[in-house]
């Protein structure tokens, strides 16, 4: 974990590829030590680990890994909650494969938000980025958890915006 106080320090969720890790290497490339996320150990050890760059496994619908990653964090300046999972095919009509990609897409971020809120806060600039989706506009007739956790992450970061 990072240390040291000449970087600005961004935590990704989901950030050991996809979306996520593109982010992660233009923060790189502004001077951020970054730290991104993975749900599994296998995703967490393909990412090219460079210079201000670390990789940590996180489940964020485990409260307890969520609340550890954010004590290691020495300090954090920005989140991006970018863990999301979409269910493809109409699996999302089935209601716990509905509450499963709520819990991540939508209760993962929450969790992230409040857990890192203290941190944030005593950056003094802190900054949370919270990832929507297209369907969150337009719907998905086959993922309908996947379209409504998006949707709601907007008005959640609306929410949290004027909180």
């Amino acid at each position: 974990m990072p240390t040291s106080t000449d970087h600005k320090v961004a935590l990704i969720t989901g950030g050991a590829r996809g979306i996520g890790y593109g982010i992660a290497e233009a923060l790189l490339g502004a001077g951020y030590h970054v730290i991104v996320t993975g749900l599994t150990d296998e995703e967490v050890e393909v990412v090219p680990l460079r210079d201000h760059l670390s990789a940590m496994r996180l489940d964020v619908k485990d409260d307890h890994a969520v609340i550890d990653i954010i004590s290691k964090c020495e300090r954090v300046d920005t989140l991006i909650n970018c863990a999301g999972i979409i269910l493809r095919g109409g699996a999302e009509y089935d209601i716990t494969s509905f509450q499963k990609v709520m819990d991540v897409n939508l209760t993962g971020t929450m969790r992230m938000c409040l857990a890192a809120r203290k941190k944030l806060a005593a950056s003094g600039h802190g900054v949370i980025i919270n990832t929507a989706s297209m369907l969150s506009f337009f719907g998905g007739p086959l993922t309908p958890a996947y379209a409504a956790s998006k949707g709601a992450i907007v008005q959640l970061t609306k929410s949290l915006a004027v909180a």
